[in-house]
């Protein structure tokens, strides 16, 4: 405050009337000083309240500039519930009822907030006693109403607190041993009283409580965990609040401290961290996401960093939206997943397989088990649960599966060929005995018997059971070749007018024949029957609706994920392959289908006819190749035969040794057959062609007869399987007693079969059951003319 600073002109006249009348300019001075260094806050109103003038103090006190008070009324800085002790105070010090009265009251800042004071109010009067304006002297009281609450609080917290209440001096001394700390500590009050307070620290923790002490005495207090040691010398966990404690001149006088066990809550918080620590080293470490999330409102809680692996998206991305994850489910799954969901809410565990797709557009399938929390009302709060990525595991299953359904087809095929190779084989010995002894009747009667004609219909119907044994052979991949290079885009178009002319008149060829394709070694005869059958069944499944049979042949590359799809795999090499191809428009295949597909006599047409495409996948099967189908209903039919380029020459290719020609064979012919009907049939052939003949219906039978005629045996027929020892062992003793005798193999097996089986064992020949005399006779005498009637004449 200065004399030149401006006021209302009534109170300034007033007051400068005063002070001329009190010694002038001198008082004025006194009263500028007084303004400036007091340590309280001054105010000179108007006696109804009006502010003429403040100190600093007192502005500063109220957050306000001096000239911003000046005319402001006492209403509009009193607090609301202080205006009438206010204007109380105001009345009786106008009345004159003391020469100055002092009020507590709450005065509101400039911001709003309410601060504490205490306001001593003086009257100033003229000469004659008429009041001009009053005094105010302000105290600030906030800082002295929160220790005085303060010192309450800590009153009654030492009257009704079960915790461990403390007080000591300065020097740490007890002076004070509350009811909580005798049951925690185990201390009586007037065991410890006057002690100093470490006698509660641990051994060598004496120091670190006495800093402990003076921190709080330089910051007014300290709050911390820390141990403690009881009576027994147990230590605990205590939860402590230290304060500095001060007497009503704001000295401090000692310290008060509340201590709290929390051992339990330690031990427990160590044992959470711990697991809290191991579980996100687990969640962040498994292959799994692992995810946790409310239901009755959606908050993702947790997700592993599992999740951005297999989702391709960002965590971060699921905690602000916890349904985004949907957005990646595929359209098919989503209502399934969703379903999942409601059965969550109702507290159900789920377990659901799903596919998402990923940002970069591939799919994955997901195995996801929801676990709902249930709260003590029967509420599930949220669900927790583990998602993980079995997109490989399904496509292990699946190929395992695939694998064990190839399996059992395969070995179910296999079963049913050695079937049919049985009973090939024991057909072949009947039919031996029918066609060799229907040839020598037909050689013993005269041109024009009236017998030759039944003869020779017996011969034809046992040529025909041949056939049929022919095919059952290729149905078990058993049949004999007389393999030859064989170029099959060639053998596809001279077939093609034979095969047109049986198919349905709205059925047409088109071929597809690339050039330089390499041949194959095989059977023409059998070659032709696979391309025939094939081409026959795509145009009768067009019958209905007509169309084109594609046929192609070209060159293809298969690698072994190719060859595990067709039939049957025999663990094929990789590598280069000619390809018969036959595709068809017509009414397709369904799974069931073509599971039977190779079945013997299995047709979807109305009767059966035949071993069909069971006959082709032996005949395929004997030229190590295999077959592919491709079907659906409906959408037609592509089957794709794969045969192996030739890489060596034929036995057609091979030069034709010289032979002994038309030399008959002197000496015995030793025929060794278990079953009777073929040897006997066999040696009355030889006998009818001018042989001399023994007879063995067994391996060691056969083995005495030479070992006591070895001088007379030139040559001998042996069966390839026998009770006993085997063919293959009665030539390795018959060898042993005459070396180098002709020893010709006799089975229903084919040449090739034997061959693959024996190797070079050094048989003379090889003779196909069944045979008429005419097969024996040149098999015996070395010439080229040992076909069977089987081999598709």
């Amino acid at each position: 405050m200065t004399a030149s600073r401006s006021r209302p002109p009534d109170p300034d006249s007033r007051c400068r009337r005063s002070a001329a009348e009190s010694g002038g300019a001198l008082a004025d001075d006194l009263l500028c000083a007084v303004f400036a260094s007091i340590d309280a806050g001054l105010v000179v109103a108007t006696v109804d309240g009006r502010i003429v003038d403040a100190n600093t103090r007192f502005a500063r006190m109220l957050g306000y500039e001096v000239q911003e008070l000046i005319g402001l009324d006492y209403v509009q800085i009193t607090h609301e519930e202080d205006l009438e002790s206010s204007s109380e105070l105001l009345r009786s010090a106008l009345a004159g009822e003391a020469d100055s009265l002092r009020l507590d009251k709450r005065y509101r800042r400039k911001d709003g907030t309410t601060c504490w004071a205490r306001l001593t109010l003086s009257i100033l009067r003229d000469a004659d006693g008429t009041p001009y304006c009053n005094l105010g002297i302000i105290e600030d009281l906030t800082s002295e109403r929160v220790v005085a609450q303060k010192l309450r609080f800590q009153g009654q917290l030492l009257d009704s607190v079960s915790e461990s209440v403390v007080a000591t001096d300065l020097e740490g001394r007890v002076t004070y041993w509350g009811r909580g700390a005798e049951a925690l500590y185990g201390f009586a009050a007037n065991e410890v009283m006057g002690k100093p307070i470490t006698f509660i620290v641990p051994p060598g923790a004496e120091e670190e409580e006495l800093e402990r002490m003076a921190e709080v005495h330089r910051t007014g207090s300290w709050t911390g965990q820390y141990r403690q040691r009881r009576r027994d010398g147990s230590t605990f966990w205590a939860d402590t609040f230290i304060s500095l404690v001060r007497d009503e001149n704001g000295q401090p006088f000692g310290y008060i401290g509340i201590d709290r066990d929390i051992t339990q809550r330690v031990l427990t918080e160590a044992a959470l961290r711990r697991s809290e620590d191991k579980f996100r080293l687990l969640a962040e470490n498994i292959r799994e996401v692992f995810w946790m999330s409310n239901l009755d409102e959606p908050v993702t809680i947790f997700v592993s960093p599992a999740y951005e692996d297999i989702w391709g998206r960002s965590c971060e991305s699921l905690y602000e939206n916890p349904r985004s994850f949907l957005d990646a489910i595929h359209p098919d799954d989503r209502p399934a997943v969703e379903g999942a969901l409601e059965k969550q809410l109702a507290g159900q565990d789920t377990v659901e397989e799903y596919r998402i797709i990923r940002p970069d557009g591939s799919v994955r399938w997901i195995r996801d088990r929801g676990f709902p929390v249930i709260g003590d009302d029967g509420v599930v709060t949220r669900v927790v649960g583990v998602a993980e990525d079995v997109t490989e595991q399904r496509a292990a299953a699946e190929e395992q599966r695939r694998l064990r359904t190839r399996m059992e087809h395969t070995q179910r095929l296999e079963s049913l060929g050695v079937l049919a190779g049985g009973i090939a084989h024991d057909f072949n010995n009947l039919l031996t005995g029918i066609l060799g002894n229907a040839s020598v009747a037909v050689s013993c009667l005269a041109p024009g018997s009236p017998l030759l004609e039944c003869v020779s219909r017996i011969e034809t119907a046992g040529l025909r059971a041949a056939e049929l044994t022919n095919l059952m052979l290729a149905y078990s991949g058993r049949a004999p070749l007389q393999t030859a290079n064989v170029d099959l885009p060639r053998l596809v178009e001279e077939l093609g007018s034979l095969v047109h002319a049986a198919l349905p008149g709205s059925t047409t060829i088109r071929t597809e024949l690339a050039r330089e394709v390499p041949p194959i070694n095989g059977d023409v005869a059998q070659l032709r029957q696979v391309v025939m059958n094939l081409i026959t069944n795509a145009g009768e499944s067009m019958s209905e609706f007509g169309g084109a049979v594609v046929v192609r042949v070209d060159v293809m590359s298969a690698d072994r994920e190719y060859l595990a799809t067709t039939y049957v795999d025999d663990s094929l090499p990789a590598g280069e392959y000619v390809f018969l191809e036959i595709s068809d428009r017509g009414c397709g295949m369904d799974s069931e289908t073509l599971w039977r597909i190779f079945d013997p006599f299995f047709t979807t047409k109305f009767a059966g006819r035949g071993l069909g495409l069971a006959a082709v996948l032996g005949i395929v099967r004997g030229h190590q190749g295999a077959i592919r189908i491709d079907s659906r209903p409906g959408a037609g039919t592509t089957v794709r035969v794969l045969f192996p380029p030739s890489t060596a020459p034929t036995r057609g290719d091979e030069d034709v040794t010289e032979t002994d020609g038309d030399r008959s064979r002197e000496g015995q012919i030793l025929v060794v057959d278990d079953d009777a009907l073929v040897r006997e049939t066999g040696a009355s052939l030889l006998r009818h062609a001018g042989y001399d003949v023994l007879e063995a219906a067994s391996g060691e039978e056969a083995v005495r007869l030479l070992d006591g005629n070895r001088e007379r045996v030139s040559a001998v027929l042996l069966d390839l399987t026998m009770p006993g020892i085997d063919g293959q062992e009665t030539h390795r003793r018959l060898q042993e007693i005459a070396p180098g005798l002709d020893v010709f193999l006799c089975s229903g097996f084919s040449e090739v079969e034997l061959a693959e089986r024996f190797g070079q064992e050094g048989f003379a020949g090889f003779l196909q059951k069944p045979y008429d005399l005419r097969h024996l006779l040149d098999t015996l005498r070395g010439t080229s003319g040992r076909e069977s009637p089987r081999a598709g004449r």
